[in-house]
């Protein structure tokens, strides 16, 4: 490294009035001194792209020191750039995990739904309500059968209303069993005439 004046250089802390005379005499206070990463080739570029000029045959440190603030905010930006590249490519990695899982459960829906473990809500609602008109037409063919029997158990007297009400819970709770069953009921529907 060259001197403009004659005063003595602390190689700790430089004087501001020191100079570089060449590409590499700037290249190791950059490494050396300020820790910087940078390559000759890049240093060299930066020059012909006149990032970093030589006034009067020299590179004044005040230039350096400028150019290095440039050098340490591309790095903090570069650094930033990775931060939000990492950043989306987590957040896409996440995005696509759930997508493989909701694909994943989807997949065991439809194949449990195939070996008969789901119905289609359609079904059910079908199923339902051809189970609510076989309970209905049951209980009402129960009830129009089972009055004369509940009639001649209590012999008209309403003092045994007790018996005839527990006569008619046994009659229904039996029609309840049959309709809890497993069992299929066909029910048809007629459409309405116009």
């Amino acid at each position: 490294m060259s001197q403009a004046g004659s005063a003595p250089v602390s190689e700790n802390k430089p004087s501001a009035a020191e100079t570089f005379a060449t590409q590499q005499e700037v290249l190791a206070y950059l490494v050396k001194s300020g820790g910087y990463k940078i390559g000759k080739s890049a240093l060299s570029n930066h020059v012909r792209e006149r990032r970093l000029t030589k006034k009067k045959g020299v590179f004044s440190r005040k230039d350096v020191d400028s150019y290095a603030l440039h050098l340490q905010s591309a790095a903090t930006g570069q650094a930033e750039a990775d931060k939000k590249t990492t950043e989306l490519q987590n957040r896409k990695l996440t995005a696509e995990i759930c997508r493989t899982e909701e694909q994943a459960l989807k997949a065991k829906i439809e194949r449990e739904a195939l070996e008969g473990k789901y119905i289609l809500r359609a079904n059910l609602e079908l199923e339902l309500a051809s189970r609510a008109v076989v309970f209905d037409a049951g209980l009402r063919a129960m009830i129009q059968g089972q009055v004369p029997a509940w009639i001649e158990l209590v012999e008209g007297d309403q003092a045994k209303t007790p018996d005839m009400i527990e006569a008619m819970i046994v009659s229904v709770g039996r029609l309840l069993s049959d309709y809890a069953s497993t069992s299929r009921f066909q029910v048809v529907f007629k459409g309405e005439e116009d």
